[in-house]
């Protein structure tokens, strides 16, 4: 949105390497300042910003593109030869209200979307709190040191032969029964 207002406003298009730059500085802040949800006039402050370093960026990357010196004559005016009435510092009138409302209204975007995406966090965070219960796990038993028993074939066991894989569960417990 802010390289479309900054060509509209300036007559010339963004070089491909101001928008890959745009593109990271946009991307690193934002990756640097997430993590907590924000007012918006928070979210406007940072924009504003943002939108600032952006016009500079263009305006230098396409300075560098024409050959002409890097922001001389004032803010920018090398950036924009071709602007209509040019203001005091040699840019387009329209384009500080040309990033200003970019600002205004991506902030307002990006409130909105931040907004809901937190709701929609808490949203499942509530619906699944009941499912999700982290609860401690147990300790494994701790294993035997040493060899296991071998029992002694030579002796026999007393009392009625007992299949070996066999659990029997039917009936009262065994202690009611004696």
């Amino acid at each position: 949105m802010s390289a479309a207002g900054h060509t509209l406003a300036s007559g010339h298009e963004v070089p491909l390497t101001g928008l890959a730059a745009g593109y990271a500085l946009v991307y690193a802040i934002a990756w640097a300042v997430a993590g907590a949800e924000r007012g918006l006039g928070t979210v406007c402050g940072w924009m504003m910003w943002g939108q600032l370093l952006l016009h500079l960026l263009f305006g230098l990357a396409h300075s560098v593109e024409n050959g002409s010196a890097p922001l001389s004559g004032g803010l920018h005016a090398a950036a924009h030869p071709v602007a209509p009435v040019p203001a005091p510092d040699g840019s387009a009138p329209g384009m500080p209200i040309a990033h200003l409302v970019t600002a205004l209204l991506c902030a307002w975007w990006v409130h909105r979307g931040e907004g809901a995406a937190f709701a929609l966090a808490r949203h499942v965070r509530t619906m699944l709190s009941g499912v999700l219960l982290l609860r401690p796990r147990r300790p494994l038993p701790a294993a035997p040191s040493g060899p296991a028993p071998v029992p002694d074939p030579g002796v026999r066991a007393t009392g009625a032969p007992v299949l070996r894989h066999s659990v029997v569960r039917r009936g009262p417990p065994a202690s009611l029964l004696t």
